[in-house]
């Protein structure tokens, strides 16, 4: 399109089944949630597609057609299998059908969960979250403030093409210690930040 730049980010749920695979390699099975909010399908159906060259030699279990409420899904998380991870997509519609609020309900999720629970998108880090792969909503905006400052001083917008911004490692450091994991352990040469959280109690 003429007269149209911007800053976009990809979500990558491949990159976080096989950091996870790489840094828990004793699991031998993973465990996908989305809820059933128009935002919630969407995610599953990416994360289904970006990890269908997987599921046949590994098990994959896509949690998203299911009414379950969050008590019921915070209980599941409680008795999850020992041997896996969690990639939470999206989980925001409570018992009733009202919202959460993101970060409410990642923390919720995660701090009950017994296992590592990952995400591609950009919440619930520092609070509860292990890591993932994302794009940061601060990266994006700052990038979308450096476009519009060029385009105030009077660079053509069609001139100016659309920027994607690639996810990027982010851990929290705190759950890096929780579970026996060190900063040399993290994908080398890959660029990662690490968030801080107060750390729960749980043996590996």
């Amino acid at each position: 399109l003429d007269n149209v730049t911007g800053a976009v980010y990809d979500i990558d749920y491949e990159k976080v089944f096989l950091l996870g695979r790489q840094l828990f390699p004793e699991v031998d099975r993973v465990y996908v949630y989305s809820d059933q909010t128009e935002e919630g399908q969407a995610q599953n159906r990416l994360v289904r597609k970006q990890l269908d060259k997987y599921t046949k030699d590994f098990p994959v279990y896509f949690i998203s057609d299911t009414t379950m409420g969050t008590d019921d899904l915070v209980k599941e998380l409680r008795d999850i299998y020992p041997l896996s991870f969690v990639i939470l997509t999206i989980w925001q519609q409570g018992e009733h059908g009202g919202y959460l609020d993101r970060d409410v309900y990642c923390a919720m999720f995660a701090n009950e969960s017994t296992v590592p629970v990952f995400t591609a998108l950009d919440h619930g880090l520092g609070k509860g979250v292990f890591g993932g792969a994302t794009t940061s909503y601060d990266r994006q905006g700052a990038r979308l403030g450096e476009l519009a400052v060029r385009v105030l001083k009077g660079e053509p917008v069609r001139s100016i093409p659309v920027d994607t911004l690639f996810p990027v490692h982010v851990f929290d450091d705190n759950l890096l210690r929780m579970w026996r994991l060190g900063h040399s352990e993290l994908p080398v040469g890959s660029p990662h930040r690490l968030e801080s959280a107060m750390p729960k109690q749980i043996s590996r």
